[in-house]
């Protein structure tokens, strides 16, 4: 049997990056923004358990931080 690891540690919360310099380039903000629209469409689909941490990701679409992108990955 495998264990699948949710896309958030359990307890984490994300918050806003303060000033710009602290956010991701275009590029790895594109490719967060993929993989939270697919985490959007397993959580509507096949797996609401991750919709805690999905929803925790989603909150900084509009300028996420390296960290948030690796919890991402």
């Amino acid at each position: 049997m495998m264990k699948y690891e949710t896309p958030l540690p359990p307890g984490e919360i994300f918050v806003c990056p303060k000033s710009e310099s602290e956010l991701i380039d275009l590029e790895m903000q594109k490719k967060y923004w993929s993989g939270v629209g697919m985490l959007l469409y397993l959580v509507k689909y096949s797996r609401p358990d991750i919709a805690n941490g999905v929803r925790e990701l989603s909150k900084t679409m509009d300028g996420a931080m390296l960290g948030h992108y690796k919890n991402l990955l």
